[in-house]
C-alpha cells in the first residue's frame, strides 16, 4: 500500500492572489510545520485577471515559487486554481492541471461561466468542486456542473456554513473535499486529505478524486461535543466583536483593530467553533519560559456550562508546563471564582501575596 501523507487542498500565496498575506515560501514553510507533505496551490483565477498567455504566465507565479520551497523540505506542490466566473461570486477549485494546462486555458475562461467551464474539465479530465458554496451572498452550483463541494472549509474569518455544504452534497450525491483555505499567519494546519504518496501528481490527483468520493480528513484535533479547538487561528473582524459585545468587553469591541492587533501579537490564541461561528477564544501573552498571563478568556452565552471554557484554558496552557508562574486578573464574583479554582488557580491573597494594576 502507498505511503500516506497529508495533503492540502486548498491555499493561496500572495505572489497571485491579492487577498493573501502570506508569499508561497512562508506558505510552504507553514503547511511543513503543521505536518503537511503535500498541497495543491489554487491561488485565484479572476475575471479580467488572466485573459492572455502572459497573465496566466504571471499567475503562475505562486505556483512556480511553492514548488521551489518544497523541493527544499521535501514536499509534493500541485498546481490548481479556485476559479470565479464573470457576473457571479461562487468560486470552484479545479484539479489535475498541469502547468501547460493553466498556460492555454482560453482567454475567456472566465467570461463563458460554469457550464463551459464544466465541459472543458470533463474533456481535460480535471476535478471540479464548488469551494464555500454556502457562504453568504454565495449559492450552490447545479449539481449536474460539478464533480464535488469543499463541504468543509477552515478560513477561520468567513461563516461558509459547512454543515449547510455536507448536507446539499450528501442529498446530490457530490464528492466531498476538506480544505483549509490558507491566507494568512495561523491559518495553516486546520485540516488535510490523507492522500497516496504515488497519487501526487497533477493527473494522478484527479484520478484519485474521481475513485475516492469521500477521502479521509485528518483534522488539527477532532471536535469534541460538535465543537472544534482551533490553536493559532485568528478569528474575523465581526464574530471577534460579536464574542466581545456579548461578554461585555465594550473597550475591546469599540476598537476591533486594535484587538486584533493584540490577538497576533499574543503568545498563543485558541479558539473554539461551532461549525463556523466563533463561540470562544482564549489568548495568552508572555515569554513561554518563566511567565504566562492569560489575557482573554470569554464563551458566548449560549455556549456556557458546557465545559468548553474548561477546554480552552486547557489547551491554553498544554505547552507550557514547566512555566511557574501563570498569572490573571479578573471580576472577582462568584462564578468567576468557582471557575477559575475549578482550572487550578488560587486567588492572590490565600497565597499571602498582593497584585498591583495600573489602568490607563
Amino acid at each position: 500500500m502507498s505511503e500516506r501523507v497529508l495533503l492540502e487542498v486548498h491555499a493561496h500565496t500572495s505572489e497571485s492572489s491579492p487577498c493573501a498575506e502570506l508569499t508561497a515560501a512562508e506558505l510552504v514553510a507553514a503547511l511543513h510545520a503543521a505536518g503537511y507533505g503535500a498541497a495543491v496551490i489554487t491561488d485565484h483565477y479572476l475575471p479580467g485577471c488572466c485573459a492572455s498567455r502572459p497573465a496566466r504566465e504571471a499567475f503562475l507565479a505562486g505556483y512556480r515559487a511553492a514548488r521551489r520551497a518544497g523541493e527544499a523540505l521535501g514536499m509534493i506542490i500541485l498546481p490548481g486554481l479556485e476559479i470565479r466566473f464573470k457576473g457571479h461570486s461562487e468560486e470552484y477549485l479545479v484539479y489535475g492541471l498541469e502547468e501547460e494546462d493553466i498556460l492555454s486555458l482560453p482567454d475567456d475562461a472566465c467570461e463563458n461561466g460554469l457550464y463551459d467551464f464544466h465541459c472543458l474539465a470533463r474533456e481535460k479530465g480535471w476535478m471540479l468542486y464548488q469551494a464555500h458554496p454556502f457562504r453568504p451572498g454565495q449559492l450552490p452550483a447545479n449539481p449536474a456542473f460539478i464533480d464535488g463541494m469543499e463541504t468543509f472549509n477552515g478560513n477561520p474569518r468567513h461563516n461558509s456554513q459547512n454543515r449547510l455544504a455536507a448536507a446539499f452534497a450528501t442529498r446530490h450525491n457530490l464528492r466531498a473535499l476538506a480544505g483549509t483555505d490558507v491566507h494568512r499567519r495561523g491559518d495553516a494546519g486546520v485540516a488535510g486529505l490523507l492522500a497516496p504518496r504515488d497519487a501526487l501528481t497533477p493527473r494522478g490527483l484527479a484520478q484519485w478524486l474521481r475513485a475516492t468520493p469521500h477521502p479521509r480528513v485528518q483534522w488539527q484535533e477532532a471536535p469534541v461535543d460538535g465543537i472544534r479547538y482551533l490553536h493559532g487561528a485568528i478569528p474575523g473582524k465581526a464574530m471577534l466583536e460579536a464574542l466581545y459585545r456579548d461578554a461585555g468587553w465594550m473597550a475591546y469591541a469599540s476598537d476591533i483593530p486594535g484587538a486584533l492587533r493584540g490577538l497576533r501579537g499574543s503568545l498563543r490564541v485558541v479558539t473554539a467553533w461551532d461549525d463556523t461561528a466563533l463561540v470562544g477564544m482564549a489568548r495568552a501573552i508572555g515569554d513561554g519560559e518563566t511567565i504566562v498571563f492569560v489575557q482573554d478568556i470569554l464563551v458566548l452565552g449560549a455556549y456556557r456550562r458546557r465545559g468548553i471554557g474548561r477546554a480552552l484554558m486547557r489547551r491554553l496552557l498544554d505547552p507550557f508546563p514547566a512555566v511557574r508562574q501563570i498569572v490573571l486578573i479578573c471580576e472577582d464574583t462568584a462564578d468567576t471564582r468557582g471557575f477559575y479554582r475549578a482550572c487550578g488557580f488560587e486567588s492572590l491573597a490565600s497565597l499571602g501575596c498582593a497584585g498591583y494594576v495600573q489602568f490607563r
